[in-house]
């Protein structure tokens, strides 16, 4: 059994495959209750029932960066979806039965649960998966934010960079490739 790691803008948490699969498996599941069809929805559920189903070990990848980008509406979509499907794992506490989980068909061919799991691990990974998300906005409400704020000092400034303040060196070419270098 193989684990994954589940990113969204630099940021992610690692799970087994198990779990992001039925996890991803519900998700697509859910958006399928989704009114309003919208293309980015329709390939993302595309997407997450291959990664389901496919028994990609150790690289199971729900995409977010690729099919919600920074976009504040798809990620509310993809949260809402996600508060569905933890409240269906939920309603099988303590455990999923064995023939509903086999009936997922996740973890490739020949895959199969010999006993009900635990509904704790999938919840785990549905709790890591929202909060990966939530976190995702803040990023972008930030980086939104620390744009605005570059206007406004270059407006203010007519363009020109802004003074360093007194005794301050400017950094030259090689402490700025240095700089951009530097793993933090």
């Amino acid at each position: 059994m193989g684990s994954s790691d589940t990113a969204y803008r630099g940021w992610g948490f690692w799970a087994w495959d198990s779990q992001v699969e039925v996890w991803l498996h519900l998700l697509a599941e859910e958006s399928a209750g989704v009114v309003e069809r919208v293309g980015w929805l329709d390939e993302a559920a595309r997407d997450w029932r291959v990664q389901a189903t496919a028994g990609y070990v150790g690289c199971v990848s729900a995409g977010l960066d690729r099919h919600l980008g920074g976009d504040a509406d798809r990620v509310a979509v993809v949260l809402g979806l996600s508060g569905r499907a933890r409240a269906r794992l939920m309603g099988w506490s303590p455990a999923i039965p064995t023939d509903v989980v086999n009936g997922f068909g996740t973890g490739g061919a020949g895959s199969r649960f010999e006993s009900e799991p635990s509904v704790e691990p999938f919840l785990a990974c549905a709790d890591a998966f929202m909060a990966l998300l939530r976190e995702g906005v803040c990023l972008r409400a930030r980086e939104v934010a620390e744009g605005r704020a570059a206007q406004e000092i270059e407006a203010f400034y007519g363009g020109a960079p802004a003074p360093l303040p007194d005794g301050v060196v400017p950094a030259d070419d090689g402490e700025l490739a240095a700089g951009d270098a530097a793993q933090w």
